[in-house]
């Protein structure tokens, strides 16, 4: 006898359930530049939980609206504009994450997640830097002028007359090897 309340059809609910695990499974197994569950540095959490969900979770956008940051964010580090713009975005300069936190998700998006597109002489974000950065927070038009202008003119090569390493900043080791 079924009790009240109780679905009609149970086995319908356990291939479901296998169907949900089968799924997850897969897409944990997915080449999609993460490690697999359990393994997620601090970095990729933040990454994962405050832009994953718009920009995809190895930074691959399924949206023409929202920027793509597998093997392009790097391309922000080649000048002082562009490395400025990554952190006083909105999204960015507002998300929920201390300085040392949003300094370790800057660099896994612009050297993990960017790849090539990254500069060999660039630094790591330091935790001094993304807050002296943040307090400075753009907003419409100003963001697109100073992405273009921040992409258009390739990498400052840094010389010997110009300090590359900034303020606080550590040696920044990838989570993992080249994507």
């Amino acid at each position: 006898m079924m009790r009240s309340g109780a679905p009609a059809y149970p086995g319908v609910l356990v291939r479901k359930g296998v169907l949900a695990l089968v799924v997850l499974v897969a897409v944990a197994h997915a080449p999609c530049g993460l490690s697999m569950p359990g393994q997620y540095t601090s970095a990729q959490t933040q990454y994962l939980m405050n832009c994953g969900g718009c920009h995809g979770i190895a930074g691959m956008s399924g949206s023409p609206l929202v920027p793509q940051l597998r093997d392009r964010a790097g391309a922000f580090l080649c000048t002082s504009a562009g490395r400025a713009l990554l952190v006083e975005l909105p999204n960015v300069a507002f998300a929920n994450v201390t300085d040392a936190q949003l300094a370790d998700v800057l660099n896994y998006v612009a050297l993990d997640l960017g790849g090539a597109s990254a500069p060999r002489f660039a630094q790591p974000y330091s935790t001094t830097e993304v807050r002296a950065l943040r307090s400075r927070r753009l907003s419409g038009d100003a963001i697109r002028l100073i992405r273009q202008n921040a992409l258009s003119g390739g990498c400052e090569q840094p010389d010997a007359d110009t300090t590359v390493r900034r303020a606080g900043a550590r040696a920044y080791t990838p989570s993992r090897g080249t994507p």
